[in-house]
């Protein structure tokens, strides 16, 4: 049978980011999620415990925190991600640290809904066991599971 698959087309740069230097990026930027974390959460402590300062503690015992904190983590992790991702410098502050972007096929940077889908496919790649990150380290391309769905490359950044 004489069907061919068509190899995307490798991006501009062409050299592909492996495991360890995107896990090296990925700690930097969780680093600073961590502390933008602490930051919004004590002014949202600070704002409900002047609003009403007698109910406070019970509120921070309550599952309505944990459900709060949980989506505002989201919300700050998918911002954070999509909108680094898919500006001009096509990183977020851990991957501009080790010189990489990322890109479509073509080279170009994602546009911020592709970049949202990468991020919620980081979700998958994380809930199967990272094996979605693992593939990283045994791909042709260097792609995670995340970067395959979308169609994305993270290769060292040409500009200096």
């Amino acid at each position: 049978c004489g069907v061919r698959i068509k190899e995307p087309p490798k991006p501009i740069g062409e050299k592909y980011a492996g495991f360890w230097i995107r896990f090296g990026a990925h700690i930097i930027d969780s680093i600073i999620l961590f502390i933008l974390g602490l930051v919004i959460g004590f002014c949202i402590g600070l704002y409900i415990g002047i609003v009403n300062p007698s109910t406070s503690a019970e509120y921070f015992k309550s599952i309505s925190w944990t459900i709060t904190f949980w989506i505002i983590a989201l919300i700050i992790s998918w911002i954070y991600f999509a909108y680094q991702e898919s500006s001009s410098k096509q990183a977020t502050v851990g991957k501009q640290a080790f010189g990489l972007i990322v890109s479509d096929t073509e080279g170009n940077r994602l546009s911020f809904e592709r970049a949202t889908g990468r991020w919620l496919a980081k979700i998958l790649s994380a809930l199967i066991l990272c094996v979605g990150y693992i593939m990283i380290g045994f791909t042709e391309r260097k792609q995670g599971l995340h970067d395959m769905i979308v169609n994305s490359y993270v290769i060292y950044s040409e500009r200096k």
